[in-house]
């Protein structure tokens, strides 16, 4: 596959313009899904999630940070409203409470 697509992409036949479109790539590669099965899972998968994972980084982040000895004596519903505010806390500082 990786000599195919440097072939592909030294003529500018396989993407034309979009040499960095991962998606042009799926459709490229899906077509020898029997030849390359696990490659064309992988990017199916690449397509599908998100270029990066920091709102999930920083919501266990953000968790860690309130993990104290509070957390003990808190109820669970609590603990669940001060994690949304705490991973929420650009949007919550935006809010007029005044």
């Amino acid at each position: 596959m990786k000599r195919m697509v440097e072939r592909k992409t030294a003529d500018n036949t396989m993407f034309g313009e979009n040499t960095s479109m991962l998606l042009y790539f799926c459709n490229f590669a899906s077509k020898y899904d029997d030849a390359f099965y696990e490659l064309n899972r992988l990017l199916q998968i690449a397509c599908t999630m998100p270029v990066t994972s920091v709102a999930s980084e920083r919501s266990f982040s953000c968790l860690k940070l309130i993990k104290t000895h509070l957390r003990t004596t808190m109820l669970d519903e609590r603990l669940s409203s001060l994690a949304v505010l705490s991973i929420y806390s650009e949007r919550v500082n935006e809010l007029d409470i005044g």
